[in-house]
């Protein structure tokens, strides 16, 4: 009888196995045979490990060879029977909708219940048995030590397989374009894991951007961050996903371990179950069919850009800045400095509450090499003989800043368009130019970006065109002039443009001015060149008047002075190194203007 018994407990562990391989199959927890196998002899053992508890206990304390008792229990274990309908795909009509997301519970439980009935008979039976020596205990302990053991190594085995047969992030990236916005991703199969180590600083955060193909896309994308450190902090979000665009999931602060190593993102298309978050466990394969015979859906991807490093505040003790970069902008055409025509009032209040330096130089009417200078903190000849140069952007960025750039260089033969190389160390770069909203358009992406992100530290740089194209500039009935009417000149039209790109601007001072974001930013602007106006000529040129710009900074702590002594546009980068705090690794040719 005893042996009858064993091979009834042997094959019911088995048929246990093949229904817990069959449900982990649904869950997308079974990469391959190998694993299936190694799931089915794990959980066979647990089964068998189980009995032999019960046995070991009754034999233990009530010792008995009644034939009843293994009948009852032979019945008991016969119980598995109830799996046969879920392994056969039977398709049953369960009253309630989330009945059918729980239907393997409801035939374990249904198993269960059995086992307790009968084992609770065999319970009682034992004791109408006759009594025999309780020496038998030892082969259910010997058996039961077996099976546990086995089931350990055999889970681990299976965990170990799942491990290894994750997808991670492929370490290829690629320049993504979105409308105008540039920057660099990589695909994420859905499950995916991408992992990085990161030093421990102060407010850090982690920003992800995400966006998806045209064809078989998720609408939704649930990212999970698993931050580590001596704790591991687990935090999910999920976002809306179209598209030719891109949405930001960040990290906040308290999430992240003080002392954190690394960190690791993924994402799914439904937000994972907190019992799989708490067990450690994760599926393999997500595009799973619908039915066993169906075939199996497309794996689905999600576009990632970054993830990026930044700083949050409070604890992010660097300063934001802003800055502006107006092509044209003529510092004798500044009524702070002295021009008759009141068309800069909020450049004007700007320079009045902060630094103001008239008579900044620039070496050249090209924008991009001017803009290389202020950002490499350079001079003409050090620009001009290298290529190689090292960026305040891409120090910035490795320092925890979120670096973002307007540029505008869509414009017909302009520099400042992507792959100019002035994209380094910008984490997104958008050049585009509307035509119908002009610099007011740029402006306004810039204020709301800036309103979106005034929780981490940035540097964002806005470079305006409005005023390269002053001649063909349509006031309309708002023109301001000529004064008393009569045919516009050069000058005139000049103005007028002037006038209307300083009150874009005055939007977006208003609001860092308005916010609390004036507590941490500060705001430079200057030109790469200017433009001069006479009798006979219009236009920029390489002399004196032309090359002479305006240099502004404004922020919390800058002395409100008008400082006439000559500074270069290579002194801008130097200002912003020495703002932020993070210096350029060899000496910055420009010196900071304080």
């Amino acid at each position: 009888m005893v042996y009858l018994y064993g091979l009834t407990v042997a094959v019911s562990a088995l048929v246990f196995g093949v229904f817990c391989r069959a449900v982990m199959v649904s869950l997308g927890f079974v990469p391959d045979l190998n694993s299936g196998l190694t799931l089915v002899l794990g959980t066979a053992s647990i089964y068998v490990f189980l009995q032999c508890l019960f046995m070991g206990f009754l034999r233990l304390y009530q010792p008995t060879k009644a034939v009843s008792t293994y009948l009852t229990e032979m019945i008991s274990n016969a119980s598995v029977v109830v799996f046969f309908p879920y392994l056969m795909h039977v398709s049953i009509a369960w009253p309630a909708e989330v009945l059918y997301r729980v239907e393997p519970l409801i035939y374990i439980g249904v198993c269960v219940v059995l086992q307790l009935v009968f084992k609770l008979a065999t319970f009682f039976g034992a004791h109408r048995g006759a009594l025999v020596s309780r020496r038998g205990v030892l082969g259910y302990v010997l058996t039961g030590i077996v099976t546990l053991t086995a089931s350990i190594i055999l889970t681990d085995s299976w965990v170990q397989g799942l491990e290894s047969a994750r997808a991670t992030a492929p370490p290829e990236t690629t320049v993504a374009t979105f409308g105008d916005e540039h920057v660099i991703t990589r695909t994420m199969p859905e499950g995916a894991t991408f992992t990085e180590q990161v030093e421990a600083t102060p407010g850090l955060t982690v920003t992800t951007h995400w966006s998806v193909g045209e064809s078989n896309a998720p609408e939704t994308v649930n990212a999970t961050f698993v931050l580590e450190g001596r704790s591991t902090k687990v935090y999910q979000d999920s976002v809306s996903v179209s598209p030719g665009a891109l949405a930001e999931i960040r990290v906040p602060n308290e999430y992240v371990p003080e002392d954190i190593q690394r960190y690791s993102v993924r994402w799914t298309r439904a937000r994972e179950p907190n019992w799989q978050r708490m067990l450690g466990l994760r599926p393999i394969v997500y595009a799973l069919p619908e039915s066993p015979d169906a075939p199996p859906p497309p794996m689905l991807n999600a576009t990632l850009a970054g993830p990026f490093v930044h700083r949050e505040r409070p604890s992010a003790s660097g300063m934001n800045v802003v800055l502006i970069v107006v092509d044209g902008l003529a510092s004798s055409h500044l009524s702070m400095n002295g021009y008759p025509r009141n068309v800069t009032p909020a450049l004007d209040k700007l320079g009045y509450g902060g630094l103001a330096y008239p008579n900044g130089e620039s070496f050249t009417a090209d924008s991009g090499v001017a803009i290389e200078s202020i950002l490499a903190s350079r001079g003409e000849m050090a620009i001009r003989a290298t290529s190689e140069t090292e960026r305040i952007t891409s120090l910035l960025a490795e320092s925890g800043y979120s670096t973002v750039a307007f540029t505008e260089g869509l414009r017909k033969g302009d520099a400042l368009r992507y792959g100019g190389g002035h994209e380094v160390g910008f984490q997104v770069y958008a050049d585009g130019f509307d035509n119908t909203t002009g610099s007011r358009g740029t402006v306004k992406r810039a204020q709301e970006w800036i309103r979106e992100h005034q929780e981490i530290q940035f540097f964002v740089m806005v470079r305006l065109t409005g005023l390269t194209e002053y001649a063909a500039f349509d006031a309309g009935e708002g023109a301001a002039f000529p004064e008393e009417g009569g045919r516009p000149t050069p000058k005139d039209a000049y103005d007028n443009a002037l006038l209307n790109l300083d009150a874009s601007l005055g939007s977006l001072l208003k609001f860092i001015r308005d916010y609390d974001t004036r507590k941490n930013t500060f705001v430079i602007v200057t030109s790469p060149y200017g433009y001069q106006f006479s009798l006979d000529r219009s236009g920029r040129q390489l002399d004196q008047p032309t090359m002479r710009v305006p240099v502004i900074i404004n922020g919390p702590g800058v002395r409100k002075a008008k400082i006439p002594q000559r500074v270069e546009l290579q002194d801008v980068g130097a200002t912003i190194s020495a703002i932020t705090g993070v210096d350029y690794s060899r000496s910055a040719e420009g010196k900071p203007l304080n």
